[in-house]
């Protein structure tokens, strides 16, 4: 289910909103949102993406001179990276 809420929700959203800037020719602050370009690839990028939504609940991204988020889209984008699955830490320890 998260991987397919990024294909159909977050990914619409990076392509129109953050790819001018995160992608394969000018990654911006070192991240390539571009590369991310299905469900798979972005759940193999694990906590980069609760960096992401740090600085979009910060409101430092979108900068001030780019296409800000909707509210309809910060809310998509939140509850995906929200509801991430977590690794099973019991499993890892024992």
């Amino acid at each position: 289910k998260w991987k397919s809420d990024f294909d159909s929700s977050v990914l619409p959203i990076i392509k129109t909103k953050c790819s001018s800037c995160h992608n394969n020719e000018n990654a911006e602050g070192e991240l390539n949102l571009a590369k991310y370009e299905n469900g798979e690839l972005a759940e193999k990028a694990g906590d980069m993406w609760e960096r992401v939504a740090k600085r979009v609940r910060q409101n430092e991204m979108p900068p001030p001179d780019s296409p800000g988020l909707t509210d309809p889209e910060k809310s998509a984008f939140h509850r995906w990276v929200d509801s991430r699955p977590r690794e099973d830490l019991c499993n890892q320890i024992a």
